[in-house]
This record gives structure tokens, C-alpha cells and sequence, in this order.
């Protein structure tokens, strides 16, 4: 630096408060953010049905998202069918490849509102007759309801590890063996994963107004389209 440059500082967009910076009540524009994150995910699979890529399905939650005032996203709209219910990262984007009669969709979208919130939201669909991978997202949904009920402000991310996923996977009677990332074996059919896989980014620092919420439940499925 020389002596005629004046340096400035370069700091977040918000503030931080002095100790716990929590609130009951989440910032308005992330509350909006988030709530059209999930609405733009029940449009995505509202389209599903058999014979259906995963590049029309994104252009459906594109066109969505458009209509409501979105014109980035701060990561691609994963789409994903059969073997690609596994894959969630933004270097395998949407591809040709199309519902079968039996199958399961992921989908996970990440809009940024024109006020600069950022929202995430996943949600998965069964498509046709497949007791095991609808029994599976049904318990995946369940935990994923204690969860949010179990959370309060303030509270650490680590602090739930092991409680209500672990108490209603249990009473599941085993069809849900595992949750987290790595997934778990549903009903035998295939591989489970809870998107309730505590993606609030943020929880355990000051909160960012662009944070998003809670992740989804969702179904990994291995071998969707055999027997």
C-alpha cells in the first residue's frame, strides 16, 4: 500500500450483535425466500410422470422461478431420476435421461429473491406402484416434522444429533435404518437419505440474512426402475 491509497475495510452486508444473534422470528425476506423455494419444488413435481426428462422438468422449475421475479440462483436446480437421485452437486447438472413407469424424482432448488435471500428446498416424489420407496419418504417425512419440532433458536446444530430422527426411525419398525448423507437402506428396495440432512447453513453462527432454512426429506432410490 502506498502512501496516496486510502484502504478501506471490507466487511459482511450485515451486522453482528454482541453474543447469541438469534431470533424467534426469521428475517421476512428469508421467510419469503424460503417459501418460494418449496413452491417452485411442488411445481417441479407436479410435472413428473412417465416419459418426462430431468431437462424439461428443470426448464418447468426455471419458467416458475422466472415468473416470480427470480433471475439467479446461487447453485443449480438439481434434477434427478433413477441412479441420479444419488448424485446432488453442481457439476452433474439436469440430463436426457427420463421417467420410467416406476421411479422416484429428487429435486432441489436454490433461488435467490430480487431482495438478495437465498433459499434451498428438496423434495422427492415416488411415480408409479412402489410400496417400499413411498414407505420410505413417508418416514423420512415424518422425521424430518419431529425434527423441525424439536429445534428451537439458539440451539447448537449438533445438539439434535441422535434424537427425534433416531426415535421415529425406530419406531419405523426398521424401514428406515439410517438418515444423514450417507443414507440408509429403505424396506430393502433401495437407499434412503433424509435431505433433513440438517442443511442450515449458518445454524451454528450469527445469522446471515442470505441463509436458507432447513433442508427436505428425500428418497435416494438404488434400483428405482428394477424389481
Amino acid at each position: 500500500m502506498t502512501g496516496s491509497t486510502t484502504a478501506k475495510r471490507i466487511v459482511p452486508a450485515w451486522s453482528y450483535k454482541p453474543g447469541p444473534d438469534v431470533s424467534d422470528v426469521p428475517p421476512p425476506g428469508l421467510a419469503r425466500a424460503q417459501a418460494l423455494a418449496r413452491q417452485a419444488c411442488a411445481v417441479g413435481l407436479s410435472a413428473l410422470e412417465p416419459g418426462r426428462s430431468e431437462e424439461e422438468i428443470d426448464l418447468v422449475v426455471s419458467d416458475f422461478l422466472a415468473q416470480n421475479g427470480v433471475e439467479h440462483v446461487w447453485t443449480i436446480t438439481n434434477v434427478g431420476l433413477g441412479e441420479n437421485t444419488k448424485i446432488c452437486f453442481p457439476t452433474k447438472g439436469p440430463g436426457p435421461l427420463k421417467a420410467a413407469e416406476r421411479d422416484v424424482l429428487m429435486l432441489d432448488v436454490h433461488p435467490i429473491t430480487p431482495d438478495g435471500h437465498w433459499g434451498d428446498c428438496t423434495r422427492c416424489r415416488v411415480l408409479g406402484d412402489w410400496p417400499e420407496a413411498s414407505l420410505a419418504l413417508a418416514d423420512l417425512e415424518r422425521i424430518h416434522a419431529k425434527t423441525l419440532a424439536f429445534c428451537r433458536p439458539g440451539m447448537p446444530a449438533g445438539a439434535g444429533s441422535g434424537g427425534p430422527s433416531h426415535g421415529v426411525a425406530g419406531a419405523a419398525g426398521g424401514a428406515v435404518a439410517h438418515t444423514g448423507r450417507g443414507g440408509g437402506r429403505a424396506g430393502g428396495a433401495g437407499t434412503a437419505s433424509a435431505a433433513a440432512r440438517s442443511r442450515h447453513r449458518g445454524a451454528d453462527r450469527p445469522s446471515q440474512p442470505r441463509a436458507a432454512g432447513m433442508g427436505e426429506p428425500s428418497v435416494m432410490a438404488a434400483n428405482p426402475r428394477g424389481a
